[in-house]
Parts: C-alpha cells; sequence; structure tokens
C-alpha cells in the first residue's frame, strides 16, 4: 500500500454507445460487444486522496432544521465524479471536444452520468 497517492494515476471509464444503448466495461447488463458501439467517449479520473476522502464523506450528510440525519448517497457519487474528473473526450455537435466545467459535467444525462459514476466506483472499490 502507497503512503502517498501517485497523481499521475488515472482511472479510465469507456462509455459505449449504440443508438439508445450504452454501457461501460464494468456496468454491461445486457452483455454488449465493444463492437456493437457506434461511439464511445473516454472519462478520466484521478485517484481520491485523503482530502477528498473527507469532503465527500462530510457532504454525504445533511442535518435538516429539524435535526433529522439524512445520507444523501446519489450526491455524493456526482460530486465525486465533478471533483476526480480530469478530462474527456465529449464532443458537441461540432465534433468539437466540450470543455470540462463543473457546469459540463452537471449537463451530463441523468442516466450517462449514473453509468459513468457506477463504473468510478467499482473501480475505486477494487483498489
Amino acid at each position: 500500500m502507497d503512503i502517498l497517492i501517485d497523481e499521475s494515476s488515472e482511472i479510465k471509464v469507456t462509455l459505449y454507445i449504440s443508438g439508445k444503448n450504452f454501457w461501460t466495461e464494468n456496468i454491461n447488463e445486457n452483455n454488449y460487444k465493444k463492437s456493437d458501439a457506434e461511439k464511445q467517449i473516454n472519462f478520466y479520473f484521478r485517484l481520491p486522496n485523503y482530502q477528498d476522502d473527507s469532503f465527500l464523506n462530510d457532504a454525504a450528510i445533511h442535518i435538516e432544521p429539524s435535526g433529522r440525519v439524512r445520507i444523501v448517497s446519489e450526491q455524493v457519487k456526482f460530486l465525486k465524479m465533478q471533483r476526480l474528473i480530469k478530462k474527456w473526450d465529449l464532443k458537441d455537435a461540432k465534433d468539437e471536444v466540450v470543455p470540462l466545467t463543473e457546469e459540463s459535467v452537471s449537463s451530463l444525462s441523468p442516466k450517462i452520468g449514473t453509468i459513468v459514476s457506477l463504473d468510478l466506483e467499482k473501480q475505486l472499490s477494487s483498489m
């Protein structure tokens, strides 16, 4: 086990798309093949460090004015993806790479964001 996170290390999630179907290597319930894809988009993430872990754990807990505590796991998945993403090759209608910003990550389709986030979680949990 390393003491420090290697900042050059990254996790790659490749999203495969064919018509209205999409999958990743780790999230593929219908057993699609890479060769079935008409398009692919690569997402690259850095590894989380101690500060990220602390931030995300704190972000998971919401205390309402009534004192009731809620865990917001979906929001944490989104924040993790938004915080750790380094680059992508997502292109717009003009075939130009979409700039990577908080707003552009927020603009992903919920289904696309979810599957990318699930693949990221799966890869992180296997480390």
